[in-house]
């Protein structure tokens, strides 16, 4: 017997079922995929969300971009350095405390004075209240409003481009802004950093904001956006509520690193997620998570 021969033959098949399994599995994910995108199937997940009285004001997205785990850390402030960029003058009573919140520990540095209020939470998360009440803008539109944020995260040092308004809701000439972290034209949750704004400019500013890292190089599967939808018919919450915005992002859970609350977050990975946002008063948003 030629048994080199026979080698190169039984390779040869080796290489021909290998190519069979490939195109198999291909076909298999492909014909998966044409399941949950196709428009008969889509249709159905709208009457059940609608059975539900979850009703849609935005279009169901059929691409699903490659996605992959994202380092990030949040940001980490000096707080008597930030104090001297948010405060106008060094007159300020300061006080610091530490307490703890699900079993974590929070330290909380305060400086207040007749007309501020600047708490910092574990270094990085700040709460800061303005009590002035100089009126200087007449008109609030979107160009004021947009430039009085600009301006102020300039002033305070913390200003990139870097961050897109999710919610607006304006009551008695009081404007809330709610903004996301925006990373390769996507949103990275959680974030925050919220503005309240009257005609004296900002009463009221919170951010807690994370530092995108790299990218890890194996590729997260995800399931396609209508699939992914179904899970939303166990939420009792959001019975009766709209939905307004339905895309990717990069979700941290909190629940994950900091038990649950986001003032204990420090650093994780990010992973992909269907991000859901309403139009209700509140601005709610819902993660399903894909990892």
């Amino acid at each position: 017997m030629n048994w080199s021969k026979a080698k190169n033959i039984l390779i040869l098949a080796f290489i021909i079922t290998n190519i069979l399994l490939v195109y198999v599995i291909t076909e298999n994910k492909h014909k998966e995929n044409e399941t949950v995108t196709n428009e008969q199937f889509i249709e159905n997940v709208k009457d059940l969300l609608n059975e539900k009285n979850i009703k849609l004001a935005t279009d169901i997205p059929k691409n699903l971009p490659p996605m992959y785990l994202l380092n990030i850390e949040y940001e980490n402030f000096e707080p008597d350095k930030l104090a001297t960029k948010f405060l106008e003058n060094d007159k300020y009573d300061r006080k610091s405390t530490i307490y703890y919140e699900n079993d974590k520990e929070v330290i909380s540095v305060l400086y207040e004075n007749d007309l501020e209020r600047l708490e910092i939470l574990n270094k990085n998360y700040i709460k800061y209240e303005n009590h002035r009440n100089n009126k200087k803008y007449r008109d609030l539109g979107k160009e004021q409003l947009d430039l009085i944020v600009s301006n102020f995260l300039k002033e305070k040092g913390l200003y990139k481009d870097d961050y897109e308004l999710t919610y607006h809701n304006a009551i008695n000439g009081e404007h809330i802004l709610r903004y996301t972290k925006v990373y390769k034209d996507l949103f990275v949750e959680v974030s925050h950093m919220e503005f309240k704004i009257n005609s004296s400019g900002v009463e009221e500013f919170q951010r807690k904001w994370p530092i995108v890292g790299n990218l890890n190089d194996a590729e997260i599967k995800i399931r396609p956006a209508p699939y992914a939808l179904l899970r939303l018919l166990s939420k009792s919450d959001i019975y009766g509520k709209t939905i307004t915005d339905i895309s990717i992002c990069y979700y941290f859970n909190p629940e994950m690193h900091s038990i649950g609350n986001i003032k204990n977050a420090k650093k994780g990975q990010a992973g992909p997620a269907w991000r859901i946002q309403f139009n209700d008063s509140e601005g709610t948003v819902k993660f399903l998570e894909e990892y």
